[in-house]
Parts: C-alpha cells; sequence; structure tokens
C-alpha cells in the first residue's frame, strides 16, 4: 500500500530531489507544498500518514508549523519529521514550545536510504 508523505520544503530542488527518492520503489506518494502559509491548510486536505516538515522558512518556521498541525484533532497523531541544513540554537530539535522527544530532526542532506529508514520507523510506531 503507498502512503502518503507531506514534504513542506520552501527549497524547490531538494524537494523535487527528495520526492523523487521516495517514490523512486512505489512505497510512497509525496506531495509537495513550499509555502509555509498554506502548509497546515495543505496537510488537512492530503491527510498524510508522515510530514517531512523543514524547519527554517520564509513566514513560519517548522515549529510554528508542527504547533498549528497539532492543534487540528484530525493532524495531532500525524508524525513529523523535521529536515533542517543546519543545526543551531534554535534549530536542534529543541523548542521551548515543543517536546522534542516527539519529533525526529534529520539533517540535510540527507540519503534516501536514510530518510525511508526514518519515515517507516515512524510509521511503525502507530
Amino acid at each position: 500500500m503507498e502512503r502518503k508523505i507531506l514534504l513542506i520544503d520552501d527549497e524547490e530542488i531538494v524537494a523535487s530531489t527528495l520526492k523523487r527518492n521516495l517514490e523512486f520503489d512505489g512505497k510512497f506518494n509525496v506531495f509537495i507544498e513550499s509555502r509555509a502559509a498554506e502548509a497546515v491548510k495543505t496537510a488537512c486536505e492530503i491527510k498524510p500518514d508522515v510530514i517531512l516538515l523543514d524547519l527554517v522558512m520564509p513566514q513560519l518556521n517548522g515549529y510554528q508549523i508542527a504547533l498549528q498541525l497539532k492543534e487540528i484533532e484530525s493532524m495531532k497523531n500525524v508524525p513529523i519529521i523535521f529536515l533542517t541544513a543546519s543545526v543551531g540554537l534554535n534549530e536542534n530539535g529543541n523548542s521551548p514550545e515543543i517536546d522534542s522527544r516527539d519529533y525526529v530532526v534529520l539533517n540535510k542532506p540527507i540519503s534516501g536510504e536514510q530518510l525511508i529508514h526514518a519515515i517507516e520507523a515512524e510509521l511503525n510506531k502507530n
């Protein structure tokens, strides 16, 4: 069964590369949302099995989007995997509003194999 993944990332080249890698073997159907302001609406429409969420984006950051998603009944149990190109003081999986033990934070660039492993691990938790 093909699982739905929502990839929220403003870097189009990164997003299209990840989509291609994840869809290669037919296990996943990846939807891309590049606009942070539209991310929550898109997630509610798609109803993904997993959300891959870039931490650093214009308008809203990944933590802000995650907080909004967790307030929506149909989205609160959807696993979120944060992606970041640089882990800094405000991007290392520690947010005062979010318990980082509930999330996986992966550094870009990430191999397709590593990402698939992380996605499958999250799907197997539920």
